[in-house]
């Protein structure tokens, strides 16, 4: 068995057994493969190229390629934007929407710019710098939207990316750490929203989830709510049930004044109200950093184009 057939092989322990075989036998033929396993038409020996990012190191233990990635059946995949493998392996997001820090959504979080269907952050991402499809050169990095040969002073180089170990969710604290189930980066260290509590890996607010109503793993009884983290017949007083949830409708940044009102990513609801967090400003199309979205650089409704088309530090530049 060649070294491609060993990479299916390890990936395949996630997998079918007939999934496994298929896959071991389109690569001894040489055939180039999908995701799935099944060989693409027109294939010929020779161009067979393991599509899964798996590596095999020299102990056989295997890991993923590229920082910050998981190994899912299919292979190595980003959690936090792949909308097939949207916070976990196997969570498949619903046609139309897109996963935005490992949430499936209608649309990118703020700070995030859909690039060919996937959710991505323009300031560090070298494949797409400052805009989509901007490629920084080999030996190059992206910093702050602009490719460059060093990270910006306050940034680090985890990959072939400049980011900020306080706030990146792919690399919290530290180059890899990925923050996963809903938690967000907060100086340094993943933690879930306040009021949230991590159950079984997924943030959830233990005072509404009838799943885990009070504390993880107590579930109500059939036709109960939970309210205030506890199960009940109706919602206690000063809140309102919204889609079989007891909310707080001053607070709720899901449910903020009304239900199905949600704040937008880096806002909190108060007094029944959304307001921007982390120095962010809310804007016409909701909470933004004005140093770096090319849309509202430096005050909301400052366009960069033509020949500055990127946002740096609130400057358009080129």
């Amino acid at each position: 068995m060649h070294i491609h057939s060993r990479l299916f092989a390890v990936v395949c322990l996630l997998s079918t057994m007939d999934a496994c075989s298929s896959r071991v036998a389109n690569s001894d033929a040489g055939l180039a493969e999908r995701a799935d396993g099944t060989a693409v038409d027109g294939a010929v020996p020779g161009d067979a190229r393991p599509d899964s990012g798996v590596i095999v190191t020299a102990d056989g233990s295997v890991t993923c390629a590229t920082a910050g990635q998981t190994l899912c059946p299919t292979g190595c995949t980003d959690l936090l934007t792949d909308p097939l493998h949207c916070g976990s392996c196997g969570t498949t997001c619903a046609t139309g929407q897109v996963c935005t820090f490992g949430r499936c959504a209608a649309t990118c979080a703020r700070g995030q710019t859909l690039c060919n269907g996937v959710c991505t952050t323009t300031v560090n991402d070298p494949n797409n710098c400052g805009a989509c499809g901007t490629v920084c050169p080999s030996g190059q990095v992206c910093s702050v939207g602009a490719c460059a040969t060093m990270c910006a002073t306050g940034t680090t180089l985890c990959g072939a990316s400049c980011t900020s170990l306080q706030l990146d969710p792919n690399n919290c604290g530290a180059c890899g750490t990925v923050c996963t189930g809903g938690q967000t980066c907060r100086l340094g260290s993943c933690a879930c929203a306040t009021g949230q509590q991590l159950c079984a890996g997924v943030c959830t607010s233990t005072s509404t989830d009838p799943s885990n109503c009070g504390s993880c793993g107590i579930a109500c009884p059939t036709g109960q709510f939970c309210s205030a983290g506890v199960c009940a017949a109706s919602c206690g007083a000063g809140l309102t049930q919204c889609a079989g949830l007891c909310v707080n409708l001053s607070t709720d940044p899901t449910n903020c004044g009304t239900c199905g009102t949600a704040c937008p990513t880096f806002s909190t609801c108060s007094n029944a109200m959304c307001a921007c967090r982390f120095g962010a400003t809310l804007c016409a199309s909701g909470c933004t950093s004005t140093q770096f979205d090319p849309n509202n650089c430096g005050a909301c409704g400052t366009v960069c184009s033509g020949a500055t088309p990127r946002c740096r530090m609130g400057t358009c530049v080129p």
